[in-house]
């Protein structure tokens, strides 16, 4: 799943032992979550409630009120993961869905997740990691991990961004862990 489809939306989740986690005395098999990203978690899923679910249909039957839980996205991988639209839930949750905009303060991070044309690259579990080509007259092409820092334009169907390495090259291609490069 393309985290377009969950980011900023409502979700079903199908997972009945963390709904457990949330409340076990509760009978649920299902959680109503807040898709955001966090810049260096990932994708991740605020708990907004616990639910039932059966056949594509759902209801909420516990408000998570005094409790916090983010699901990263990798833990529920494997589990149905329904956005819905629900204009009441929405509103009923308006305060702690607002709480998630703070994932969503530097522009230049998200100018950069906005460029769809980079969604081949990126990781289906953190969306600003992109995997980048590292290329050196001498040297065999490698790929490695950077996160997108920022955008610094285009030029005849080329983009350009800041992004920060996220691992070690193999090779010595002058740049290294933690570095930030401009990348096209």
């Amino acid at each position: 799943m393309n985290f377009r489809d969950v980011e900023k939306k409502l979700c079903i989740i199908v997972d009945e032992q963390t709904a457990k986690i949330l409340s076990p005395d509760i009978e649920a098999n299902a959680l109503l979550c807040m898709g955001y990203v966090d810049h260096t978690a990932g994708l991740t899923y605020e708990a907004l409630a616990l639910a039932n679910y059966c056949d594509g249909d759902y209801s909420v039957v516990w408000e998570a009120k005094d409790v916090s839980l983010k699901i990263r996205s990798g833990s529920v991988a494997n589990k149905i993961i329904m956005p819905i639209e629900n204009k009441v839930l929405m509103n009923k949750f308006k305060f702690r869905i607002e709480l998630l905009e703070n994932y969503y303060t530097d522009a230049n991070v998200l100018e950069c997740r906005a460029i769809e044309e980079l969604d081949k690259f990126r990781h289906p579990e953190f969306p600003d990691d992109l995997a980048m080509f590292l290329a050196k007259k001498g040297n065999k092409m490698e790929t490695i991990w950077v996160r997108a820092l920022s955008f610094i334009g285009t030029n005849e169907h080329m983009i350009a961004i800041k992004v920060q390495l996220l691992n070690e090259p193999y090779s010595d291609f002058g740049v290294h862990i933690h570095d930030e490069i401009d990348a096209f």
